[in-house]
């Protein structure tokens, strides 16, 4: 009977210590998790704040350039508007290189030919002068809304450059 009691007794006290052991060995993986996910719930918040601060920071870019975009479009409306101005009074003038007649007129008798044929123009009527302003007010338009796409895609790309660097 005493070994029996005594398999029993080390049988209850191996069952103690295994317990032990496992409870302690339990503690030490919790507390290890513990620290992984305060740990991940730092750098989750750290990337949270650079991403807020550089949303914050594209923002004020991007309004900054519309800013400036609308400036670009309205210098150019009033250029515009200043050169038809300009067309219709008659104070600016615009002419357009013509082939030259077939017969040229004689030259008076001792005149020395000059080294380059004289280049022919016409004069544009002022409705055909702003006419082509406008066409030059399209393209202008055009040009300064494809500068404001491209700055615009090029500090969304930066941006994002600059965070997915920033990564550990």
């Amino acid at each position: 009977m005493r070994p029996l009691l005594i398999a029993l007794l080390l049988a209850g006290w191996s069952t103690v210590i295994y317990q032990v052991g496992h409870t302690h060995g339990a503690a030490e993986v919790e507390v290890k998790r513990g620290l992984e996910r305060s740990q991940a719930s730092d750098e989750l918040l750290a990337a949270n704040g650079r991403v807020t601060s550089a949303q914050q920071q594209l923002t004020d870019s991007l309004s900054a350039r519309d800013a400036t975009h609308q400036k670009e479009l309205k210098n150019a409306q009033v250029d515009h508007d200043l050169r038809v101005a300009a067309l219709r009074a008659g104070t600016l003038r615009v002419s357009i290189p013509v082939k030259a007649a077939a017969c040229a007129a004689p030259a008076a008798a001792g005149a020395t030919p000059a080294g380059e044929p004289a280049e022919a123009r016409a004069e544009l009527t002022p409705e055909a002068a702003a006419t082509l302003e406008g066409i030059v007010l399209d393209g202008d338009t055009a040009i300064i809304d494809l500068n404001l796409c491209i700055d615009r895609y090029n500090a969304v790309r930066g941006t994002v450059l600059q965070l997915s660097q920033a990564q550990p």
